[in-house]
């Protein structure tokens, strides 16, 4: 027993003495074995009612620089900062760093199949199937245009309906965009009041607003994936993922069974099952499986709805807090378009709407670390090697509210999208909400779209004002909840009919 406690201090010595040999080297925070920075985090989140992961990261790019290492549990994250280093990382570098994680739980979730976590060959080749098919329907021109016009009309008319009422505008917003999603997709929408849809908005929720529990999971790679899988949080959004899984897979059967391959595909799951068979005739069908159309499903609809809705909550409630900036947006497109329905034509006569638009996306920072990415070799950028084990955070927050980029970045100013000599809309190329790179959102084309053509459509037939609650508690409303989408905190608003 005497030999026990010199040794444990010796191996504890040893641990120690080779964590900081290795961090020093390293640019950031120094942390402890095994954990890391986790427990300066946890305590954080525990002792501030306001904390964020993302602006707790982004506290570390303040004190150690753009192109840090931090490490949470056994996860070495690097984290990059500034639009410089970003640009020149996912642009300037795309090959290098476009892969995704592949660590035993991400394998797990997603088996390296769909859109979002899927790399290399597959990834490549159905990136470029999807977007064809997408665009063969129309994306980005007037049929989807038109598709985006129906489902707005139909939540106007139902917004008609709640005319001088408090009311929570999130499931109402949320089932139209869906329903735009679902147009594509599977060539059919749902009813409002349709009891799926509403099963399929909770688990959507459960997997976008997953919090920092849920985050833990992701921190301990080297634990096998069944044993991460037993936590309590992962365990439920692994099953609302496994929700969707199955609701999808039950509307791709009913379109196999019904779907006349002489017929030209209606939606997107039909010009895939044409090109399984097509493929299925020519000696195999490769990676143009069931799985993976099941997993490219589920990736549409949760890159497509939730942060689409979410960005279109965010400005409707800025609208209310800012009723100087809804009266002129208002003002613009009754000057331009009148009572007549509005097409993406309008666009560029909408000066003020567009900066609105812009505005809001960028202090809303819809998702402020990105996707994580991984580099496909061991590389260097900014002096900081960089190992196909580490995690790749893209730090987009730091780009929209950065001081020289943005001045007053926390201060809601839609005029710095406005060129004060002309009065006229001006882009800026710091705006990223999409990110950048090979990697950047598939579906942006279809989301500015739609933020457009519901945008204008509600302001020109609706006011909305902040209910007193919301009022009170505006800034907590402001923070929202933690969460892998940044999405307003739950909050009801006063849906004003105006008169035509």
């Amino acid at each position: 027993m005497q030999i026990v406690k010199p040794l444990a201090a010796a191996l504890l010595a040893g641990l120690l003495g080779r964590h900081l040999f290795q961090r020093l080297r390293r640019r950031g925070p120094i942390g402890l074995p095994v954990l890391g920075s986790l427990p300066y985090m946890l305590y954080r989140a525990f002792v501030e009612p306001g904390f964020r992961w993302y602006r707790f990261l982004n506290e570390m790019r303040a004190a150690y620089g753009d192109v840090i290492s931090v490490v949470l549990g056994t996860q070495e994250f690097i984290l990059i900062s500034g639009y410089q280093q970003i640009k020149a990382a996912l642009v300037g570098r795309a090959d290098q760093f476009s892969q995704r994680p592949n660590q035993p739980l991400y394998q797990v979730m997603a088996q390296g199949r769909g859109l979002l976590l899927s790399e290399g060959a597959l990834w490549l080749e159905h990136r470029r199937f999807t977007l064809r098919v997408l665009r063969d329907f129309g994306l980005g021109r007037s049929l989807s245009e038109q598709q985006i016009q129906t489902e707005a009309q139909e939540l106007a008319a139902k917004l008609s309906d709640l005319s001088g009422q408090e009311t929570d505008l999130n499931v109402h917003i949320t089932k139209a965009i869906v329903n735009v999603i679902g147009s594509l997709v599977f060539a059919q929408r749902s009813g409002y009041e349709d009891p799926k849809l509403d099963n399929f908005l909770h688990h959507t929720k459960a997997l976008t607003q997953a919090g920092l529990d849920t985050e833990l999971m992701f921190f301990f790679p080297q634990l096998p994936a069944w044993l991460t899988a037993l936590a309590p949080s992962t365990g439920r959004y692994l099953q609302s993922e496994k929700w969707i899984m199955d609701h999808c897979r039950e509307k791709i059967q009913a379109i196999d069974r019904n779907y006349d391959e002489s017929s030209e595909p209606s939606c997107f799951v039909e010009a895939y099952l044409q090109e399984q068979r097509l493929r299925q005739a020519s000696g195999g069908v490769g990676s143009f499986d069931n799985l993976q159309l099941v997993r490219t499903v589920l990736d549409l609809y949760l890159a497509g709805s939730e942060t689409t809705a979410t960005t279109l909550r965010w400005a409707l409630l800025y609208c209310s807090f800012h009723p100087e900036y809804q009266e002129a947006c208002h003002a613009e497109i009754a000057a331009s378009i009148g009572l007549r329905e509005v097409s993406m034509k309008d666009k560029r006569g909408l000066h003020k709407v567009q900066a609105f638009l812009d505005e809001t996306q960028r202090i809303a920072n819809l998702v402020p670390m990105s996707v994580e990415h991984r580099v496909s070799e061991a590389v260097e950028l900014d002096g900081l090697p960089i190992s196909p084990d580490s995690l790749v955070l893209p730090n987009l927050y730091s780009v929209h509210m950065d001081p020289e980029l943005f001045p007053e970045p926390h201060e809601f100013k839609p005029d710095r999208f406005i060129d004060p000599e002309t009065g006229t809309y001006k882009a800026s190329e710091y705006l990223i909400p999409f990110s950048l790179g090979k990697r950047a959102c598939l579906g942006e084309t279809l989301a500015r779209m739609e933020l457009f053509i519901f945008f204008v459509t509600l302001l020109q037939k609706f006011r909305f004002e902040p209910t007193e609650d919301c009022r009170l508690r505006r800034d907590e409303i402001l923070l929202g909840p933690d969460g892998v989408v940044r999405a307003p905190g739950d909050h009801s608003l006063v849906v004003h009919k105006r008169r035509l």
